[in-house]
């Protein structure tokens, strides 16, 4: 009955998404739970979104274009590399509410690499439309440009907090994330002496945080 009710409670929350957030959670599905997955899957359907297919694998870039500007049209410009879906989604849906018209890039796609690392996720505008852009984000997702030298862009915190808790609130919603197989990052007073002796933040993948919230609400409700 439990596992019913969080599917529902999932199910909910993910039809509040918009479209390019579905199919952004998507792409990282298999860090998904199976419930979650499993009411992701029942939403897209029930609104007719198809499952992005596989892309074939595209030709290596040649030597004199490592990155990538081959892909973008002569007007586009990549304002920011995200390597995480559910990031990516957000950034989305704030310049669709500004009126910018954006595209995405898997450039793991256009460029493979052998060595593996996390997903190249690129973002992209028309250059016209770069500063207004970058201004969203800015001020919506504290987004800044990387120092001279580094990555045009860095990507954002790793971890999303699930709340500040009791110590013994704490217990119960770490070990009932943990039953759900959703990861979590314990922090106390012994990582952050500002922080009360009895207070216990915990956090999770960004992508599982509408999960985990679920899952805390049910942990100290029952």
């Amino acid at each position: 009955m439990a596992a019913n009710r969080q599917l529902e409670d999932l199910c909910a929350l993910y039809a509040e998404r918009s479209e390019p957030e579905l199919l952004a959670l998507y792409e990282q599905h298999e860090d998904l739970t199976d419930l979650a997955q499993q009411a992701l899957q029942q939403v897209m359907h029930e609104r007719g979104i198809a499952a992005p297919q596989p892309a074939a694998a595209q030709p290596e870039l040649p030597a004199e274009d490592p990155t990538g500007s081959a892909a973008l049209a002569a007007d586009e410009i990549c304002i920011f590399t995200f390597s995480d879906a559910f990031q990516l989604g957000e950034a989305l849906r704030i310049l669709q509410r500004q009126e910018v018209l954006c595209r995405t890039i898997n450039w793991d796609e256009v460029s493979p690499r052998d060595d593996g690392g996390p997903m190249r996720l690129g973002l992209i505008v028309k250059r016209a439309d770069a500063a207004k852009a970058k201004q969203a984000l800015q001020q919506a997702m504290n987004l800044y440009p990387a120092a001279k030298g580094a990555e045009p862009f860095e990507a954002l915190a790793d971890f999303a907090q699930v709340g500040i808790f009791l110590r013994d609130d704490a217990l119960l919603v770490a070990h009932a994330l943990g039953a759900a197989g959703v990861s979590y990052v314990w922090n106390d007073s012994r990582d952050d002496d500002t922080m009360g002796e009895d207070e216990v933040i915990l956090e999770v993948r960004p992508q599982l945080l509408d999960e985990a919230h679920q899952i805390a609400q049910q942990a100290l409700t029952d």
